[in-house]
């Protein structure tokens, strides 16, 4: 029995999805594989059974799959629950659509979620950060944060369609993200831009003690460099 099991059982988890994986719903596909990695309470892996993927959730918690599976037998959904330890857990190669992660971080896992994509498979990632260790109710322990542009190094192999950094209460790294379809990539990152999935401004950050600008420059072409905002 782990932490997370007393938690799912002393307090229900949230229901709804994220912000982030509901602002770019558009892109998800009408078919195809979908892997929740720490799934949790359900919330992602409903929501991407309901736009029509074959969805598999994972997380080392029995309780809050548990949680999950009623919600899914409440939306008239179906989802593969797995319990399994994420660093034990087999993922394979070139197997999924689309890959969710939220507020889980585990650096060795994440070129095993590059890899899992099938070319045009979309991943989206969003954690907490270091930056704003400040806050009183921010997470204190250093290996669950993400450091600055973490996400964005990480996947950089990756077509970015979208990354922000904030620091607002809590600091949230999001991260959506394409494998390339083979021989398509320039085409792919400028459509990006002409959609607006990407703005094409020199990225900043900004400190929550000072507010200055810092500059950041990534290893992309000017044409779809991303502006990171502070709120």
């Amino acid at each position: 029995m782990s932490k997370w099991d007393d938690r799912y059982r002393s307090e229900a988890p949230p229901t709804q999805p994220s912000k982030l994986l509901v602002e770019f719903c558009s892109l998800l596909p009408t078919g195809g594989r979908a892997l929740d990695v720490a799934a949790g309470g359900g919330r992602h892996s409903v929501y991407l059974a309901q736009h029509g993927l074959a969805t598999t959730a994972v997380d080392l918690s029995r309780e809050g799959l548990e949680r999950g599976r009623e919600l899914a037998r409440q939306e008239h959904v179906h989802v593969d629950w797995v319990v399994a330890d994420l660093e034990q857990f087999e993922i394979p190669s070139s197997q999924f659509d689309v890959i969710t992660c939220f507020f889980y971080r585990d650096p060795a896992l994440y070129p095993r979620l590059s890899a899992a994509l099938r070319p045009g498979g979309l991943i989206f990632y969003e954690t907490y950060t270091r930056e704003p260790l400040a806050f009183s109710n921010s997470p204190r322990n250093p290996e669950h944060l993400a450091a600055r542009q973490e996400l964005l190094r990480t996947f950089r192999a990756l077509e970015v369609i979208f990354y922000r950094e904030v620091w607002k209460s809590r600091g949230v790294a999001s991260l959506v993200a394409r494998r390339p379809q083979r021989g398509v990539a320039c085409l792919r990152r400028q459509a990006a831009v002409e959609t607006g999935f990407c703005e094409p401004y020199m990225a900043q950050t900004f400190t929550p003690s000072s507010r200055s600008a810092v500059p950041f420059r990534p290893r992309f072409e000017p044409s779809w460099t991303i502006r990171l905002k502070a709120f």
